[in-house]
This record gives structure tokens, sequence and C-alpha cells, in this order.
């Protein structure tokens, strides 16, 4: 069987044609196959955002004589009542056009020989851009923000997104939000990992907090990418963390017959919680993002923890492109509905004391890009450390976009127990 042609003349005329009129597709200039529309479509969507219409002689004088009749033949054979249509189907066959390009990228991988998880997350990546007609500039629509407005004056909560069971942060910023970025920031030593982790536990359903909390909620899955740390590790600090138990005894083995008992209770309960973890360290940026959208998709995961993000394998020129590409990866792979919660060091400007967003180690362009950027800090006041050892740390927003940036929320570093406690009484 001959293969049919992935373009049709026609409806690209169509799409043209009212265009002319008016009726502007929201289409991209690469949607066209045909190379003469596809020089013209710029020009248009220009002229249609500035909310003219561009007249038949303008468009004319426009493009060279060569393609002069083109643009009388779509003019004349136009019937607007079709636009729609056309529109549609010149979508089709350009995402048809692109799954094959995609599907002939990753057969090239194939036969070159490289790395089958680069392969995977290339066919991923090229999947993910072929979705409906392109959204386009459009008319503002109020529907969603009514529809959610409606359904919070009918459900009063504090916490619109994912819930943390951090009062400050659930009241504060509404939780976690999907499509969003969370920058956690600090010093080595500050209890980085610790506070991700039991983050990650928490949202998954699991009580960290003291006193305890007594009402139940739906536990939300989620995925670790722990570059740099083990997976037993990781799980050996959350269920000390959830037993009030100290990891070194943990280790040793001396421990009563009651905390035997309460660690055995907290490494089920960690073990049945819906939370996926990966500790290899071999991930790029674009194999990571292939992996969370499988598990977004298979498992029905809402947040990611990447620790760190720096430790990615991503290859470029040097450290502050790779450092960019990293950015832009993580902020894709929230925009896949992801609430992403991103752990950093700080730079030697950090170390010293600077709490600006240069703090941070790497390229600054990490710090735009992130919806929520917070510094991890030890309160360095005098009594800051009670007589077991624990340390009073705060966690200080440098950034967030819908939320009071001068919130500082006061904690406690259990360090032996691998946990953090929430001093009560709200943030500073």
């Amino acid at each position: 069987m001959d293969p049919k042609p992935l373009w049709d003349r026609e409806s690209e005329l169509a799409v043209l044609g009212a265009a002319l009129f008016g009726r502007v597709a929201p289409l991209s200039p690469d949607d066209f196959n045909d190379t003469r529309i596809r020089r013209l479509w710029p020009e248009i969507l220009a002229a249609y955002a500035e909310g003219k219409t561009l007249q038949i002689e303008q468009v004319l004088d426009m493009v060279p004589l060569s393609d002069q009749q083109m643009v009388t033949q779509a003019a004349s054979a136009t019937v607007l009542t079709m636009a729609e249509y056309h529109a549609e189907r010149v979508a089709d066959f350009s995402q048809r056009r692109q799954l094959l390009q995609a599907a002939q990228d990753v057969a090239k991988g194939v036969h070159s020989g490289t790395g089958l998880d680069e392969i995977r997350a290339a066919g991923v990546e090229a999947l993910s851009r072929v979705g409906p007609i392109h959204d386009g500039a459009r008319r503002i629509d109020v529907t969603r923000v009514f529809d959610e407005y409606w359904e919070a004056l009918g459900n009063p909560r504090d916490t619109w997104g994912l819930v943390t069971s951090i009062p400050q942060i659930d009241i504060e910023l509404g939780g976690l939000h999907e499509k969003e970025t969370f920058v956690i920031a600090g010093e080595p030593g500050v209890g980085k990992t610790i506070w991700v982790t039991q983050l990650g536990f928490m949202l998954a359903g699991l009580d960290y907090l003291t006193p305890r909390s007594p009402v139940t909620r739906s536990p939300i899955p989620g995925a670790f990418y722990e570059l740099e740390m083990s997976e037993d590790a990781i799980i050996r600090r959350a269920a000390c963390g959830l037993a009030r138990l100290n990891a070194r005894k943990v280790r040793t083995g001396r421990m009563s017959t009651e905390e035997h008992g309460r660690f055995l209770d907290a490494l089920e309960t960690v073990r049945k919680a819906p939370v996926f973890i990966s500790d290899r360290t071999d991930w790029t940026s674009r194999t990571m993002r292939a992996d969370a959208i499988r598990l977004m998709r298979e498992e029905g995961i809402k947040w990611v923890v990447v620790d760190y993000a720096g430790l990615l394998k991503d290859q470029a020129d040097n450290d502050v492109a790779k450092e960019m590409a990293i950015s832009q990866a993580m902020s894709d792979l929230a925009k896949e509905g992801l609430a992403v919660v991103l752990v950093e060091t700080l730079n030697k400007g950090g170390l010293r004391g600077d709490e600006s967003q240069g703090a941070v180690r790497g390229s600054v362009q990490k710090m735009y890009d992130a919806s929520v950027v917070a510094f991890l800090q030890f309160d360095r006041t005098a009594g800051a450390a009670d007589q077991t050892g624990n340390k009073r740390c705060y966690l200080r927003l440098k950034k967030a976009r819908e939320a009071d940036i001068a919130l500082r929320v006061p904690l406690l570093l259990v360090g032996s127990q691998k946990r953090f406690e929430y001093i009560q009484g709200g943030a500073s």
C-alpha cells in the first residue's frame, strides 16, 4: 500500500485564505508544509496580534511575484464556514509529520549505538511536543478562573495546592503547586536532604509532626531522584524520623524491644507509602524528565524531588550553559503537571552570608525560572541549640510569586533522628 501524503494543499490554501478575511487559525509557521505560506504566516500572526486584518493588496506586496498567484488562489477559494475544518486538518498533518520525524530520530539513535535511556527520552520529548492544535493567542477566557473561584467558594480551605502538613507553607503558600518549581538551597550540613525527604513522605501521607495529627488525609504519590545518597539511606532516614529513633541505634542494632517494634512499624509505613525512588547517578535532565512523565502517566505521581539538580549529567560547552539547560528542563518538567522540588547548594557568596538569589551555586537563571526560592539556614543567635544538640533553623523565603517573601518558618533540626520539627506559633 502506497503511503498517503502528509499534507493537504487545499486545506493549507483554505487556512491562508480564511486568514485574509480575519479568521486566523492558532497555527505556527512550521505547521504548514508549503514553504511559501510558512514564510508569510508570521506576518499574518503579527497583524492579528495587533488587531488588524490585512488586505489582500497588502499581502501581495509582502510576497515575491512568484507567490502572488498562490495568494489570490487562497483568497478566491475560501469558504469561511469550513475554516475550522481545514485548520484542524493542517494541524493533524503537521503532527503526523512530527511523529514521523520522531520515529526517524529514534531509529537513527538505535542504529548509531546511542544509549537506550537517551533514545527513550528523545522519543518521550518528541511525543510531548505533539499535542492538539497549537494554543495560540486568543481573546481572554475567564471560564477556568471562574470555575476555580466557584469551587473554592463552595469548599473554603486554606490550602489550594498539594498539602504538605507544614502549616506555614500550606497557609502562606497554599501548599506546593503542580506546574511550579520550588528551589530549596542552603549550606552543607544544614539538613536539606533531611528536609526534602521528610517533605516528600509527608506529602505521601506520613505524619512526622509533634503532636501527631488526628486528621487522616489522602496520600499524594511522588518520586525522589536522589543523585547524592543511596536509596537505603533515604529509606532509613525516613523510618528513623517517623519512629523518633536515634539513627545510630538503628545502624548498631542497640535498641530496646520497644524501639525495635517502633522501627519495624515505621519501616512498614514507609514501604506502603506511594513513593518512587531512584538513586542512579547517571540521569540527565532529559532522561529524568522522561522517567518522571512515565511515572505521572502510569502511577499518577504529582510531585518530584531532585536532590540535587546540579549533579545531573547534562552535556554542555561550559558550566553556565549546563546549569541553564538543567533549569529549563526542570521548568519544562513542572509544566507537564508536577510540583518539582529542587535541592541546590550555596556558592562562596552564599556561604559568606549573601542572601540574594545570586547566592545559589550555578546560573542565576535557575532562580529566575523557579516559582519559589527558599534558603534553609541555621539560627546563629545565642542559645540556638538545646541541651540535646538539636539546632534551631529557619526556612526563609527569598522568592514567591503569590506569597509574602518575608516569610520565615522556624524549625528544629533533630539531627540524631534525621527529622525536623516545625516550631509552633507560625511564621515570623
